[in-house]
């Protein structure tokens, strides 16, 4: 019963951090908006935001342990503000434009992320297993 109670409230504290990143992923988009408006073309805004405002939503997101929720809670942004950007409401229509605008899924970025983080790792207690002996 104790693990469950400790699992839960690790799982709460993980989301409640991730809201704090929503909430300043959307402060980054909305800044750059108010910067360049309507005038930028889609090409433009979405390199901006893939090099400002992605890395703030995915802060610390490979160290933590990744559940399917929190996948689709840090698409969640993503998709409003593409619906925003195209002025659609459809989720397909912003899927499709995110993939040929060269913006990965949260959840294709989340385990690139991870996979680049582990692998530092192991290469990093490689070193130090050699420099020990």
């Amino acid at each position: 019963m104790y693990d469950i109670l400790v699992f839960l409230l690790l799982v709460l504290r993980i989301f409640h951090v991730f809201l704090q990143y929503q909430k300043s992923f959307y402060r980054s988009f909305n800044a750059i908006v108010g910067k360049i408006g309507r005038t930028a073309s889609e090409n433009v805004v979405m390199q901006v935001i893939k090099s400002k405002c992605m890395p703030v939503l995915l802060y610390a997101v490979d160290a933590y342990p990744v559940y399917r929720t929190l996948e689709r809670s840090l698409q969640f942004p993503l998709t409003t503000i593409m619906m925003n950007i195209f002025k659609t409401n459809s989720k397909v229509i912003v899927t499709d434009c995110q993939l040929y605008l060269g913006l990965a899924l949260a959840g294709y970025a989340i385990k690139r992320r991870k996979i680049n983080f582990l692998s530092k790792i192991t290469i990093c207690n490689g070193l130090r297993k050699l420099c020990v002996n």
